[in-house]
């Protein structure tokens, strides 16, 4: 079921790099079809749908800052207004003639994300983003078969670092948690104070420990920021996870990460390191039963190191969301 609690939120749908001038994007949020194309320095993105015979437009073209539909060519301007019936040029064009749903958009980060809603909520954002001392490299997506909330508590799910990932951002011989603080904020909440022992936390070679904040911008956007050196080291390490659910059992995950050090490290690397963490994380996320999220905290044992997940839980729970959790214990997803 799709509500406001999920309605109104913000999704990447696309790097922006990969929308082109001459060709749209198909994609699905929260199980609706949407087009992305680019009319001159605007990003449209509509209900995938001619109003004519209910083709897709993304399966068109881009011209003149137009899309043309692939069937009957009719072709609608960035306002959603169809300008063009070729098999009718003189026609006055019917004011139905016009794009079924037309959606917010805004570009952020690498990313282009749409909002559903009539009503959006604020733009989520992270002030290291807009800081010219940090390098921002866009990665993504990947392709995930489980709802959007297990994908992000995954992401929140503090102790299992040093185990899943022993040997590259974790070391199994230290996996006890310490004790952290976590504190409200309008947009949700804030952890402080996580350490981890790494096996090589700044690429330098050597081993020792790090610090972590953990935040939450949105439902299925969260970050983190890790601390090179020291607590209170200059240098800084900021990750941002956005999802897009395209189904209640199928996302799509980017990973923005942003550095103010390690200038050295080219952008295929960065993407290559968070490509083999996010295939770690894979398996194990779309394995989990049941496969929608938990509300009900009995279903599950949880232990004083799984305080950030179950505040996740809580916080979705308080925002009314009922788009990929459940309240009904181990409920299969039916397709």
């Amino acid at each position: 079921m799709v509500t406001q609690s999920s309605h109104n939120q913000w999704y990447p749908v696309s790097l922006i790099s990969e929308l082109k001038s001459d060709k749209p994007l198909a994609r699905t949020v929260l199980g609706e079809d949407i087009v992305v194309w680019r009319s001159g320095h605007k990003i449209c993105a509509w209900k995938d749908l001619c109003i004519h015979r209910g083709v897709r437009l993304s399966l068109g073209t881009v011209c003149d800052n137009r899309i043309r539909c692939a069937y009957h060519g009719w072709e609608y301007n960035s306002e959603g207004r169809c300008e063009l019936i070729p098999a009718h040029p003189n026609l006055k064009i019917p004011t139905k003639a016009k794009a079924s749903a037309v959606y917010s958009t805004h570009e952020y980060a690498g990313l282009i994300w749409v909002n559903l809603s009539e009503e959006p909520k604020t733009f989520p954002k992270l002030d290291q983003f807009s800081d010219s001392n940090y390098r921002v490299v866009p990665g993504g997506p990947y392709e995930i078969d489980a709802a959007a909330p297990r994908v992000v508590e995954n992401f929140l799910d503090l102790s299992h670092v040093p185990i899943l990932h022993d040997g590259s951002i974790g070391d199994s011989n230290f996996a006890e948690m310490s004790d952290y603080t976590i504190e409200d904020r309008p947009e949700g909440f804030f952890a402080t104070d996580i350490r981890y022992f790494q096996p090589d936390p700044d690429g330098s070679g050597s081993s020792g420990d790090v610090w972590y904040d953990f935040g939450i911008l949105a439902p299925f956007t969260v970050y983190f920021v890790k601390h090179i050196g020291c607590r209170q080291g200059a240098e800084k390490f900021v990750l941002m996870l956005a999802v897009r659910p395209e189904s209640v059992d199928k996302s799509w995950a980017y990973m923005v990460p942003a550095y103010n050090y390690a200038a050295d490290l080219t952008e295929q690397q960065i993407n290559d390191f968070h490509s083999y963490i996010f295939g770690q994380d894979r398996p194990v996320v779309e394995s989990q039963r049941p496969e929608l999220l938990p509300m009900d905290l009995s279903e599950e044992l949880h232990l004083r190191s799984d305080q950030m997940t179950t505040r996740y839980r809580r916080y979705l729970k308080d925002l009314g969301m009922d788009f990929g959790v459940t309240e009904n214990g181990y409920q299969k997803i039916v397709n």
